[in-house]
């Protein structure tokens, strides 16, 4: 997308995007937050804003603001926006070397790629359900670099948690996902996110699955890790069956459902190295399932073999 152009959907003067520091804080308020295992602080926040994300967030914030700021949160007037008449979820995306800019419903913000991250998000209302949209977008993108810093990945995914460790479902929109956790519900699992989960390594060449703090209509905001057993390609069908996915079919498969980063033509090929280097450590197939959830047992036999 051309400089001239990002935003144009979204903001009324797209050729005015800030500057990194331009603006005034939203408020006083600091607090700190858990992403993908790394404690960092948010800063600028109005009262109103500090109690949105403890409450949004309860088990990924805390009261430690010792780290430097990594998350800065300004004010930008409403003129800034347009006025739409429907909800809209896409993003723009300006993609730099060092940075990158986005523009959505009701937000701009700039993500420096520097160590540590760093981020900034421009907003005009502290209203609790815009600020949610927009605060949430925004961490989103924030998630997903960050865990690709850390050589890992954010999925468009369900994780359900069998014992310890969890399984993660993939496929396009409308294969199963939802339904899938619903079912592991529905058969005493727990499900960590049916929209976006969060894979890092391990140190013990392992992968997790990191609780998510993004859930789509099931799951739990959580920060606890589980090791993750395999991965899934969903494919709705009348008999349930697995077969085996090949390393090119399952790097495919992650690329298409790691987003943001997969249109960024400066880091995708980091994203791809991560996710080849995570697929080769966990199993991964195609399973084809029916809706009356009888393919649990097939999993659990997969995983004891």
């Amino acid at each position: 997308m051309s400089t001239e152009s990002l935003g144009a959907r979204y903001l009324a003067h797209p050729d005015r995007f800030p500057e990194w520091g331009e603006g005034a804080p939203f408020g006083p308020r600091e607090t700190s937050m858990t992403i993908c295992g790394t404690r960092v602080r948010i800063s600028g926040l109005s009262h109103e804003q500090d109690r949105a994300i403890h409450a949004l967030w309860p088990d990924f914030v805390g009261e430690d603001v010792a780290e430097p700021a990594a998350l800065s949160v300004f004010r930008t007037p409403e003129s800034t926006f347009k006025k739409l008449d429907r909800w809209v979820y896409e993003l723009d995306f300006d993609y730099q070397p060092g940075s990158l800019r986005l523009a959505g419903l009701d937000l701009m913000a700039r993500v420096d790629m520097s160590s540590p991250l760093r981020a900034a998000l421009w907003i005009a209302t502290e209203s609790p359900d815009t600020f949610h949209g927009a605060f949430e977008n925004f961490l989103r993108v924030v998630v997903a670099y960050a865990a690709m810093h850390r050589g890992g990945a954010l999925v468009h995914s369900a994780a359900v948690v069998d014992g310890d460790d969890a399984w993660l479902f993939v496929g396009h929109s409308g294969a199963g996902k939802s339904t899938v956790s619903q079912l592991g519900l529905d058969s005493g699992r727990r499900v960590l996110s049916d929209d976006l989960n969060p894979i890092l390594p391990r140190e013990d060449n392992g992968i997790d699955v990191v609780g998510s703090p993004f859930l789509g209509d099931l799951g739990t905001r959580s920060p606890a890790r589980h090791r993750l057993s395999a991965i899934y390609r969903l494919e709705q069908g009348t008999e349930d069956s697995l077969r085996p996915m090949g390393a090119a079919e399952t790097l495919a498969c992650l690329m298409a459902c790691a987003p943001y980063i997969n249109r960024d033509r400066h880091r995708a090929d980091t994203l791809c190295s991560n996710l080849l280097e995570m697929a080769q450590q966990v199993p991964a197939k195609v399973l084809t399932f029916r809706r009356d959830g009888t393919f649990w047992p097939l999993l659990e036999r997969t995983a004891l073999a």
